[in-house]
């Protein structure tokens, strides 16, 4: 018997919470003193000890450039830690021209009900910003309008430890170095970007340790290197991905459910792309996406869905999915399950295609939906369990190269009803120790075979029944 190929796998993925959650902006604000304020801002150079705090009072009218509106009674600058805190008398807007501050945070202390607008082409730069700071804030921003732009040379946090509401549109910009959602345990984010950009040149996470929101819609774009969605034990992230044109590009990976729970869908047009990609990566974490209606998620790397944790994948109503190569159900206690249903749906991989790896992973290829890759394994290691359905009528599991039912673990394969398997040389029971199953079974059902090893060194069993065909073009071993 030809010698199994799928055992120099990489290591199982995995994920340490991270040892410290908010790297500047979490120290507590005792700011008056320059040490403070450079490990806060995380600043290379000593800080000015002029900087202070400028305070919006909204006295006189919602003009941010009026020094009236402000404690003191100036208009905030590039030295200045800038609180934007109360709605009352008068929200903060920055309406067409330029404004600066040195950290500015809509809403930092509990009670706080800031907001801020930056509209017509206006700009704010600083060095970081918080929207929702510390718990029980609530903070709002908005910016608006082709030229608006809230500009951040280092790292932009929505709900900090607090609760953050953010919307980017019609053109409006916001950029940083990493943005985060949800940091703390009990904050809450949002964050919409409607036919804007949001560009982060190192991370983005969404649910850092607490709840965060991003959706992009109506051709809005988001980039950054790694984007994380449930990174932290017990957070929760959500991220939509809705309409033609808009865009996530990770130039990194990207993880759905890191250590927390992570939902990531992109619907209607929408496409996401990455290199490689996790869904529920961590033991304990849950991630799943969504991907439908001519949709795209583009993983230039390997795609494992339940790396150690519970990972699930569905593409439905004409969504296609690709990648290098795919895993469900990669290490052990994991557990995968990948779903392709309806015509046009399809998971494409270049490389191979493992389900049940050392864990339990399940794919069901249903009403036309079609998966494509070199090599095929299900159930391929010690202690593995895998499971393939493809059933009805233009569903298709096309494999290249060969395909194995029960490498080193168990694996069963059902093709009813129409569905359809074609391999090079297909194996039921490969390697010692495994048990290898496959179901041929009803009208149309087929197996297409360039040749078929059913039983080599262990169990291997092939039911066809009710009209179901396999066909070999060349040699059959049954072993005795």
């Amino acid at each position: 018997m030809p010698q199994n190929t799928f055992l120099g796998r990489k290591a199982t993925p995995t994920s340490s919470p991270p040892t410290s959650r908010f790297n500047h902006l979490r120290t507590p604000r005792h700011m008056a003193s320059v040490s403070s304020l450079a490990l806060m801002i995380g600043l290379g150079a000593i800080l000015p000890a002029a900087a202070a705090d400028a305070t919006w009072n909204g006295s006189t009218s919602t003009d941010w450039f009026d020094p009236s509106n402000w404690t003191p009674n100036a208009v905030p600058d590039a030295t200045n830690f800038v609180n934007v805190n109360t709605l009352t008398p008068n929200p903060t807007v920055i309406d067409g021209l330029s404004a600066n501050g040195l950290v500015v945070f809509v809403s930092r202390d509990a009670g706080d009900t800031g907001s801020l607008k930056i509209i017509n082409g206006g700009t704010l730069s600083d060095s970081q910003g918080a929207v929702g700071r510390f718990e029980g804030a609530v903070g709002t921003a908005t910016v608006d309008g082709a030229g608006s732009a809230w500009l951040h040379s280092d790292d932009f946090y929505v709900g900090a430890e607090g609760i953050g509401t953010v919307t980017i549109l019609n053109g409006g910009l916001i950029s940083d170095v990493s943005g985060i959602l949800g940091d703390g345990d009990n904050a809450f984010a949002v964050l919409s970007v409607d036919g804007s950009t949001w560009t982060n040149s190192k991370t983005l996470t969404v649910a850092r340790f607490g709840t965060g929101m991003l959706n992009v819609s109506n051709g809005g774009t988001v980039t950054d290197i790694d984007g994380y969605i449930g990174k932290g034990i017990a957070s929760n992230g959500y991220v939509s991905i809705d309409g033609a044109g808009s865009t996530w590009t990770n130039s990194g990976s990207l993880t759905v459910g890191d250590n927390g729970t992570g939902s990531l869908a992109i619907t209607h047009g929408g496409a996401v792309s990455n290199g490689l990609a996790y869904v529920g990566k961590s033991a304990g974490s849950t991630g799943t996406v969504f991907v439908d209606s001519g949709s795209t998620w583009t993983n230039g790397g390997s795609l494992t869905v339940g790396g150690s944790g519970t990972g699930n994948l569905a593409v439905t109503k004409g969504g296609a999915v690709s990648s290098a190569g795919g895993f469900v159900g990669f290490a052990a206690g994991s557990t995968g399950l990948a779903f392709v249903d309806g015509a046009g749906s399809t998971w494409t991989n270049s490389g191979s295609l493992t389900v049940g790896d050392f864990g339990t992973g399940t794919m069901a290829i249903s009403h036309g939906g079609v998966v494509s890759d070199g090599s095929g394994v299900i159930g391929a290691l010690a202690g593995s369990t895998g499971t393939v359905f493809v059933e009805g009528a233009g569903s298709s599991w096309t494999n290249s190269s060969n395909l194995a039912v029960g490498d080193f673990g168990a694996g069963t394969l059902a093709i009813v009803n129409g569905g359809a398997v074609s391999n090079d040389t297909g194996y039921i029971g490969n390697s010692a120790g495994s048990t290898g199953t496959v179901f041929v079974e009803g009208a149309g059902a087929t197996w297409t075979n360039a040749n078929l090893y059913v039983g080599g060194l262990s169990k291997g069993t092939l039911t066809i029944s009710k009209g179901g065909a396999v066909s070999v073009g060349g040699i059959v071993t049954v072993a005795s």
